[in-house]
């Protein structure tokens, strides 16, 4: 018989679960919870969007309760959403700090009304009722019990992302008035079961094997593929194109990817690792070993997660017998906007004046640049000297570009996919390097953006 079980868990913590308690029922056909978080767009349900588990960004609660506007930190808020037995209800438990409580929404499909009912702590019950608007964001009037007579409060859940929104409660009087008094914060989505442990084993078993059938299947139809020595390639053909070439040439022995960080995002999922591998060549005499770096992005769709971007990197520069390139390439464009274009502008003023301090300006604290043909470069503190030391060159620089190819905001960060091609003289010596990067920026308390993470390639430099 197929049950749907509501498990609402009580936590401890710092320590584990301290107590957990479920709720069976039949669901007599229709579909569980698990599978419309895995296929939301089979859901009819009005409320499908606030399904699955949410916290308090950043721990941050705004309210005001009739003396002043305070901000205050709520560590480990925890809410579950889950439809019940129809497709037009929601129950959420919310079962974090005191005071605990839920949240009951049923939705009328003739008059379009959601109602709401609620209970929290020993007194406060609410009763009240609200409507959708067009873009999905949610509007309820509340009544509550433990408030001054004839007040309600207006509530505003209002969608920031498909995994983040911002609720508002306003206080009003019995003229319709606002009080004052009110509170707010923001929710993310906690994202629970983006495995790609799966993934990421037939991948890297797929370079090994020399299984074209399953790259087609896991790399994403419109990946990017930021491979040393090679132009940055750009979906199934081009990329495909590459590894055929690569297993012409070459024939892994040994592969161990090894992940370092794993940075989750809104339907991404960033794994930074470091890679040995054992490669043998019938231009060489004997297998060749390499050691590097590799990001890769994975990028939810309704068929799972997909690898939608790959960069690969080593630690020392590669003699020509070690790799192989293809004619193949996205041709350079800027597609950034003003905001990214911006930013590469200032990075071109920096490396064209040789000017370190701009560019160590640009890094954040904590970031983790992954640099061409050298290990990770971890903290501004290890980053400063290395970049100090790399703008002490003679060279001029005559022309420098770097294009925002590719771009994807993601709440307070931003992933960029970006080439650079710049053309230098040294003495009686000149030329021209090209190249590309991804760059994850994080937002700033005083809205500017800082690199967060970064890694560099360069595409084959001519001899």
């Amino acid at each position: 018989m197929k049950t749907l079980t509501l498990i609402f868990c009580f936590w401890s913590f710092g320590v584990a679960l301290a107590q957990r308690t479920a709720i069976e029922f039949e669901l007599n056909g229709k579909p569980s919870h698990e599978q419309l978080m895995d296929s939301i767009e089979i859901s009819k349900n009005p409320f499908t969007r606030f399904m699955g588990e949410w916290t308090l960004k950043d721990d941050r609660w705004i309210q005001n309760w009739g003396d002043k506007t305070d901000t205050i930190r709520i560590a480990n808020h925890h809410t579950v959403s889950r439809q019940l037995n129809t497709q037009n209800s929601l129950l959420s438990i919310i079962d974090g700090p005191e005071p605990n409580g839920h949240i009951f929404w049923s939705y009328n499909p003739n008059t379009k009304e959601v109602s709401h009912l609620s209970s929290f702590g020993t007194i406060r019950a609410g009763v009240g009722q609200g409507t959708f608007d067009e873009k999905g964001d949610l509007s309820l009037k509340i009544r509550f019990e433990g408030e001054p007579n004839n007040t309600y409060r207006i509530y505003h859940y209002s969608w920031i992302s498909k995994d983040s929104y911002n609720m508002r409660s306003i206080q009003y009087d019995n003229n319709h008035r606002p009080t004052g008094l009110f509170y707010e914060g923001t929710f993310n989505r906690i994202r629970q079961g983006f495995n790609t442990d799966r993934e990421r084993k037939v991948f890297f078993d797929a370079l090994k094997n020399q299984n074209e059938d399953d790259l087609r299947n896991y790399i994403h139809p419109n990946g990017i593929f930021m491979l040393e020595y090679q132009k940055t390639l750009k979906g199934h053909e081009q990329i495909l194109a590459y590894y055929e070439k690569v297993f012409d040439e070459y024939k892994i022995v040994a592969l161990n990817p090894l992940i370092e960080e794993v940075i989750e995002l809104p339907g991404y999922k960033i794994e930074i690792g470091l890679f040995s591998q054992k490669i043998k060549s019938p231009r060489l005499k004997e297998p060749f070993q390499q050691n590097g770096k590799f990001w890769c992005i994975w990028k939810e769709t309704t068929g799972g997660y997909k690898l939608y971007a790959y960069a690969q990197g080593y630690h020392r520069e590669l003699t020509q017998e070690e790799y192989v390139v293809v004619d193949k390439g996205i041709v350079p464009a800027n597609n950034g906007n003003l905001e990214l274009r911006a930013y590469a502008a200032y990075g071109e003023k920096a490396i064209k004046n040789w000017d370190a301090q701009m560019r160590i300006d640009l890094y954040a604290e904590d970031a983790i640049f992954y640099p061409f043909a050298d290990k990770a470069k971890v903290g501004l503190e290890v980053l400063k000297p290395y970049l100090k030391d790399y703008h002490k060159g003679d060279v001029e620089i005559d022309h420098i570009k770097v294009l925002p190819y590719e771009y994807v905001y993601l709440e307070d960060h931003i992933l960029e996919y970006s080439l650079f091609e710049v053309d230098w003289r040294f003495k009686e010596n000149s030329g021209t390097n090209e190249g590309k990067g991804i760059r994850l920026w994080k937002r700033q308390p005083d809205n500017s953006l800082k690199i967060y993470r970064h890694i560099g390639l360069h595409n084959q430099i001519e001899r």
